[in-house]
């Protein structure tokens, strides 16, 4: 459950992080 829960920050975070390269 730990792991998921790592994985789903992560996810998240490069989300966020991938948002501004596309919107430009």
């Amino acid at each position: 459950a730990i792991f998921g829960l790592i994985f789903l920050v992560l996810l998240v975070i490069t989300g966020l992080l991938w948002m501004p390269l596309v919107l430009l």
